[in-house]
């Protein structure tokens, strides 16, 4: 999808998954640093004023503490980006002339190989500075992969907090660096470069 359609998509998924269903009832616990939050607020959106704060506080004393957020609203979240990186990398490869047919063969890990491989499509990205920190986000979003799309509770039970916050960092970087090298791609299919 273009930047500003995937956006418009994401944005609606996400505001559906709001802290309003995930929040519980304050059984008296007092909190060093809080946050007071409208309910609607997206999950997805949670977790920066929780990477600063122990808990969100609604409007009805109902709290939201760090470990209530890692749960399936905020893994269809990431499913969601996850996906997109995924159908990026495979596009970015499409448009470098592999053949449709060997591209359905390969996994997410073949698609950063042939990405890292190509010489030329990492310069076709202002978002990242080198091509070490281009590749430590690349595999780290694919690890980051199988646990939210294949193991169930592990994304809830063994991911820690600070690594979900880094991860949503990870791949919005790729999302935008994987959309620039498509822009530039698509300009010189089309003869505009």
């Amino acid at each position: 999808m273009r930047k500003g359609d995937f956006e418009k998509f994401f944005s609606s998924i996400s505001g559906q998954m709001t802290v309003d269903l995930l929040a519980r009832k304050n059984g008296g616990k007092n909190y060093c640093t809080s946050a007071a939050v409208d309910g609607k607020l997206p999950v997805f959106d949670a977790l920066d004023l929780l990477e600063k704060n122990e808990c969100l506080m609604l409007d009805d004393g109902r709290v939201v503490e760090r470990a209530f957020l890692l749960k399936r609203p905020l893994r269809i979240a990431f499913f969601v980006l996850l996906s997109e990186i995924e159908s990026k990398l495979y596009r970015v490869n499409e448009w470098c002339n592999n053949p449709v047919k060997e591209l359905n063969e390969k996994n997410m890990n073949d698609f950063i190989r042939c990405l890292l491989e190509n010489g030329n499509l990492f310069s076709q990205q202002e978002i990242y500075r080198s091509k070490k920190e281009f590749r430590e986000d690349l595999k780290a979003i694919s690890a980051f992969r199988n646990i939210v799309m294949h193991v169930t509770k592990r994304f809830e039970t063994e991911t820690n907090f600070e690594t979900v916050v880094k991860r949503k960092k990870q791949a919005l970087n790729l999302i935008e660096a994987l959309g620039q090298i498509l822009d530039r791609q698509e300009a010189v299919k089309n003869g505009k470069t």
